[in-house]
């Protein structure tokens, strides 16, 4: 289930989005989406930080149902996230952990929660262009204000069954990476809530 009570945000198949418009972060997140289109061919590299072993291991097939191809990747907290993305010790080798696509952060973390990876990963002149989803059991409408005011893109709750889990990663796809509906500073701005219909969105 999704929680969308902030102007200004935009629901894509069930998925908050934060209104970009009039955010000087725009023209770099629109770049970054080119960038991936250009890179089409490749494999979508998803890096993922969840401290549920097994709720890893269910995001992981849903990611493998929906991806054709998909390099998926899953730490159990921030700091590990974070030296993933400064290749530091095990993650040094940028060909076997490549920079990810999209990052997914769950919102209670240990060591190093989503809050203060979030921070950390827009701060970062490299890293902040990167899109950043925060997921949790928590519909708390100060949570999601923190995240969206820290530069996330979008705020989930966690579905409860598999099959909607596969949902809300086809809608993800469906926002960042499909060629026939890349998001842009118009399509941003309004509030739009858009049905899983064929496993694919309609807007309006």
């Amino acid at each position: 289930m999704v929680v969308d009570r902030f102007p200004g945000n935009r629901i894509v198949c069930g998925v908050t989005f934060a209104a970009l418009a009039g955010r000087k972060s725009i023209p770099t997140f629109l770049s970054r989406y080119r960038q991936m289109a250009e890179d089409r061919k490749k494999k979508t590299v998803l890096l993922m930080a969840e401290s549920d072993e097994d709720d890893c291991l269910l995001m992981k097939d849903a990611v493998r149902e929906v991806f054709r191809e998909e390099d998926f990747h899953c730490l159990s907290d921030g700091q590990g996230i974070m030296e993933y993305l400064l290749r530091r010790g095990l993650y040094a080798d940028k060909k076997e952990f490549p920079t990810p696509d999209l990052i997914l952060l769950d919102l209670d973390m240990p060591r190093k929660d989503a809050h203060q990876t979030l921070k950390q990963i827009r701060e970062h002149p490299q890293l902040k262009a990167i899109p950043v989803v925060i997921y949790s059991t928590s519909e708390d409408e100060g949570q999601l204000e923190i995240c969206y005011k820290l530069g996330a893109n979008s705020y989930f709750t966690k579905p409860m069954l598999f099959e909607e889990l596969v949902k809300t990663v086809r809608c993800l796809r469906e926002h960042w990476f499909s060629d026939a509906h890349p998001p842009s500073s118009e399509e941003l701005c309004p509030c739009v809530y858009c049905k899983i219909q064929n496993s694919a969105c309609d807007t309006g």
